[in-house]
């Protein structure tokens, strides 16, 4: 079984919320600078879009690379690679015409020959099913022609082929570097990979023939960070320039630093708990619905997101189609959690190992919910590994419980249900709960393909009831994406899933 390295979700944010900035005076120099140091919350687990699916491979994806077509704020969609496309009324035929100036990295020219290549290292990846839902192939009509031929109509299917994984690659590149290709990218976007030093940084330089024209920053440095408190600190004394990921515990500090700009909006995404369903302790639902019972989310929200965000009653978030105001999910209730409990057989708890990872946004859930499962018996012990160890564990369904944080790119609760849930995604480790049932997988195949937009809420509906009352896993909250910024720093906007792109910033 391939090991997924990395996170995913699934939906990009219809609507954002900026919820605040902070601003100061003006710095000199700043005007002359042509260069950005850019903190990420960790290292990518690799380059290749086919292979890569997490933020901070994303950050890198979003100046490197482009799609055919690029999803705008409001919902919209705008050209990049494709000057135009069409939809068969049928919904199953998708065709781009391509640019005819667009060069990629390695001097090669854009054809429809890349976008089948693309495409069909998307069908047969494991790290993108939730990107190809319903393409049957990539047809070349011509030169600059490309068809997308659906198996069933899918009405997500432009978020889809917008989403940053679904960036067009070179074919002659990524066949000449092989397996390289994942730490030697080659792409259309703004800026072209330099170097890459393992644990420290990756180094970007403008791409001179970009056909959208030359950015005004011209090297841009990624650096690594474990701790985001160091790298707050980096920020504050100008060895950063821009902290994706900032951290909440560190608002206040930044926020009042006259030198920092703040940008926060309502992550597209949630954190929930996840289980082994299949091995261990939690394969019985009853204490899976214990642990349910005896989280406190409200607390858990305050403590580890500073109150800043939402509890959540179900997986899917309220941007993305499928979202209930009126589902409800379990309660704090202790009585009931102390009951279920004595029923599995366990009246006076149990000891079990929760996975995690060094980082805040791991960790500190973790940490609350390790004390409120004390309080029914349940001794949680912590395991903290670094970030691609959690990842490689994680997808490998090599834990009990986690706490797991996910976005969701494409706006549809389809990408968050099916990807880490149904059963057909066990065997590639998308499924690392390794989740078997039968009516919830049904339930989320009929949305899939179904025209009806309010059958399919009615179908998501019932999904939701299933991973509630079997306790699949435990929806906790939504969050704040923050970034902070040197405030001389001009074009930066909040972003739901950290969807930062430099081509757009300059001093």
């Amino acid at each position: 079984m391939k090991k997924l390295a990395g996170v995913l979700c699934v939906l990009l944010c219809i609507t954002m919320v900026v919820c605040g900035c902070g601003g100061g005076k003006e710095s000199s120099g700043s005007g002359n600078r042509d260069s950005l140091r850019f903190g990420l919350q960790g290292e990518p687990v690799g380059l290749d879009p086919s292979l890569a699916n997490e933020q901070m491979a994303w950050a890198i994806f979003y100046q490197i690379y482009d799609t055919l077509i690029f999803r705008e704020e409001d919902g919209s969609y705008s050209s990049r690679l494709a000057d135009k496309w069409e939809i068969s009324e049928d919904g199953m035929k998708l065709t781009f015409w391509l640019r005819s100036d667009v060069k990629f990295h390695n001097g090669e020219t854009l054809t429809a020959d890349d976008v089948k290549y693309t495409v069909d290292r998307l069908l047969e990846s494991p790290y993108t099913t939730d990107i190809v839902v319903g393409i049957k192939e990539a047809v070349v009509v011509d030169e600059h022609t490309v068809d997308i031929v659906m198996e069933h109509p899918y009405g997500a299917i432009l978020d889809c082929i917008s989403e940053v994984n679904f960036s067009i690659v070179n074919k002659k590149a990524v066949e000449e570097a092989g397996d390289s290709f994942n730490r030697n990218p080659v792409g259309t976007g703004p800026y072209k990979f330099v170097s890459w030093s393992n644990g420290e940084k990756i180094n970007l330089e403008a791409f001179d023939e970009y056909y959208r024209g030359e950015p005004s920053i011209k090297d841009v440095t990624f650096k690594f960070f474990t701790d985001m408190s160091t790298a707050a600190i980096a920020l504050e004394t100008g060895d950063l320039d821009f902290l994706s990921h900032a951290p909440l515990a560190d608002r206040n500090n930044l926020t009042n630093n006259e030198k920092v700009s703040w940008y926060e909006t309502e992550i597209n995404g949630c954190v929930f708990v996840a289980f082994n369903n299949e091995e261990g302790i939690f394969k019985d639902p009853k204490i899976r619905r214990a642990v349910s019972y005896a989280i406190d989310k409200e607390a858990v929200l305050q403590g580890a997101a500073e109150g800043c965000g939402k509890t959540l009653e179900s997986l899917i978030p309220p941007a993305c189609f499928g979202y209930s105001e009126d589902f409800k999910g379990d309660g704090y209730d202790l009585e009931k959690a102390k009951k279920l409990l004595a029923e599995a057989g366990y009246p006076d708890g149990f000891t079990a190992t929760m996975k995690t990872t060094e980082t805040f946004t791991y960790s500190k859930p973790a940490e609350i919910i390790q004390g409120q499962l004390s309080k029914i018996g349940i001794d949680l012990k912590l395991d903290k590994v670094e970030r691609g160890t959690y990842f490689d564990d994680v997808y490998g369904s090599n834990f009990e419980i986690t706490v797991f944080n996910t976005t969701a790119p494409v706006p549809d609760a389809d990408t968050i249900l099916e990807f880490y849930f149904c059963g057909d995604n066990i065997e590639s480790g998308l499924n690392f709960s390794r989740t078997r049932n039968d009516e919830f997988d049904d339930m989320v195949k009929k949305a899939q393909v179904s025209t009806d937009q309010e059958e399919r809420l009615e179908l998501y509906n019932r999904a939701n009831e299933i991973v509630r009352d079997e306790a699949i896993a435990i929806p906790l909250y939504t969050f704040m994406a923050p970034a902070a910024v040197n405030k001389d720093l001009k074009g930066v906007k909040a972003d739901s899933l950290y969807k930062f792109y430099i081509f757009d910033y300059s001093w």
